[in-house]
């Protein structure tokens, strides 16, 4: 969803098409009824944003090094990272705050 715009995706009962601008609205912090479309949005970034948490963690107590996971992540988090009227609303909200520090730190290693 971060990097392809109209791809196809099912949630196992629907085929969604998604567009990247349809993110915003679906990851807005008020008006928390939601259709099937922003449910799913909702679901993939909050499992996303909650692993991306762990990744931190496993930073921060020295499970695992940075440099282990910038390869496959770096990609994302620069395109999240220079997105954010679209995501950071709900990082914050929802206490996303180690996935936010990951992000913008992957994002950083991209672009230098």
């Amino acid at each position: 969803m971060v990097d392809w715009s109209g791809r196809i995706y099912s949630d196992g009962k629907h085929e969604l098409v998604i567009a990247f601008e349809e993110l915003k609205p679906a990851l807005r912090i008020d008006d928390l009824s939601f259709d099937i479309k922003e449910q799913y949005i909702r679901e993939c970034f909050d499992d996303l944003f909650g692993n991306l948490e762990l990744l931190q963690h496993y930073v921060d107590i020295g499970l695992i090094h940075l440099d282990d996971i910038m390869v496959p992540l770096s990609y994302y988090a620069e395109r999240i990272a220079s997105n954010p009227l679209t995501f950071d609303s709900f990082l914050v909200n929802y206490g996303y705050i180690r996935a936010k520090r990951l992000l913008l730190h992957a994002a950083k290693d991209q672009i230098a």
